[in-house]
């Protein structure tokens, strides 16, 4: 285990695990100095430089061994790491539903803005116009909110787990919670030709289709749903029904698919400057 060997073992298996660059190089340099200060001192008590190699190298640990606390370490240092369940678990759903809401009041500030701008007469214009908007603003915004948010969200979380150097398994959890939650909300289309029945509140009686528009459903509001075939059913049922479940999973594995790539060019770099 002399310093060479030190400095390239180790910091290459440090970059493979997600560390910087930078800190790899000078967590090796650290346990590098460390070996040769044990040699010198056990040299200085009778150790021949074999012997006090071989009880230096002991003393310290294997790579692997140091690979791991260095990586702790350097974990240690983020929140997210010391409590990865409470950021990869139970987080994504509240950060997804808390951009939705800031979301949804700016779009109400803007709406509220054209009104006393004068483009629309009426006293509550953020309720108003929203209402009237066309059936394709509409469905840029549900797309906006029920894909592009989670996958925004998704690729925050992994960014996270990135920076702290956390394994692929936390960036998985959070894509399939966030997956999981935004594929149980299904919008569909209401008005002429549509497939939903609109029904009376009080009498449950069948009632004309409205004008298009959307109506947003979640399962436990839908009894044919409580069932394996219905889950089945509900998650499968159209195209975008399916990508709000998978895409913020595709989206994780692009990441951590790019993120590899990145850890083989450092380690690349890294090996070709020493």
């Amino acid at each position: 285990m002399n310093k060479p060997e030190v400095l390239n073992g180790m910091v290459s298996d440090l970059i493979r695990r997600g560390l910087p660059a930078d800190y790899a190089t000078r967590a090796a340099a650290e346990f590098a100095d460390h070996h040769r200060d044990l040699v010198e001192e056990l040299q200085a008590t009778g150790f021949s430089e074999s012997q006090a190699q071989t009880e230096a190298s002991r003393r310290l640990g294997d790579t692997r061994t140091l690979v791991k606390k260095t990586t702790r370490a350097y974990q240690r240092r983020y929140w997210c790491a010391r409590w990865p369940l409470l950021t990869f678990l139970l987080a994504p759903i509240p950060a997804v539903v808390a951009t939705w809401y800031v979301s949804a009041i700016a779009v109400s500030l803007v709406f509220s803005l054209l009104g006393i701008l004068g483009f629309v007469q009426d006293a509550e214009p953020s309720v108003t116009l929203p209402m009237a908007a066309p059936l394709t603003v509409k469905y840029v915004v549900l797309v906006t909110f029920f894909l592009v948010m989670p996958s925004a969200v998704t690729y925050a979380f992994a960014r996270l787990a990135k920076r702290a150097a956390l394994g692929w398994q936390w960036i998985i959890l959070a894509a399939v919670v966030m997956g999981l939650f935004v594929g149980n909300l299904k919008w569909e289309r209401i008005g002429p030709g549509s497939s939903i029945t609109m029904t009376d509140r009080e009498t449950l009686r069948q009632i004309p289709q409205p004008r298009p528009d959307f109506v947003i459903m979640i399962p436990i509001c839908d009894p044919t749903s409580w069932s394996w075939s219905g889950i089945r059913r509900w998650y499968t049922s159209n195209a975008v029904q399916s990508c709000q479940l998978l895409f913020p999973a595709a989206v994780a594995g692009m990441l951590l698919l790019r993120g590899r790539q990145l850890a083989l060019r450092r380690e690349r770099l890294f090996i070709v400057g020493c």
